[in-house]
This record gives C-alpha cells, structure tokens and sequence, in this order.
C-alpha cells in the first residue's frame, strides 16, 4: 500500500510531510512505542503544526 512496506518500521534519514502522512495511513496498526517509523512521523507533522499556529501568531 503506498510503496511503504509495512515490515519495515526503522525511522528514515529524511522524511517530508508527505511522507510523513503516508506513513501514518500505512502504519495505523502500529504501536507509537513500538515503531520509530510512526514516532518520527508524528514528530514531524506535530512540529509543522507548531510551526504553523506560530507564524499566524496563535499559541
């Protein structure tokens, strides 16, 4: 599904947000703990959240 093989759970170099989504959608099943993959992804989309409510100059 995706081109991402679910076996694999090891976090990656360089992920972009797209990335990041996909590996949420394909990874569902998975543990936070448990899966790096999953772990970085949500890191990555929480930070450009973050960074998002900033630049409008929300908290």
């Amino acid at each position: 599904m995706l081109g991402i093989p679910i076996e694999n759970h090891e976090a990656i170099g360089l992920m972009t947000l797209a990335h990041a989504r996909d590996v949420l959608r394909v990874h569902t099943c998975c543990a936070l703990l448990a899966c790096p993959k999953k772990r970085q992804a949500t890191a990555l989309i929480n930070q450009a959240r973050i960074a998002a409510r900033q630049e409008l100059g929300l908290r």
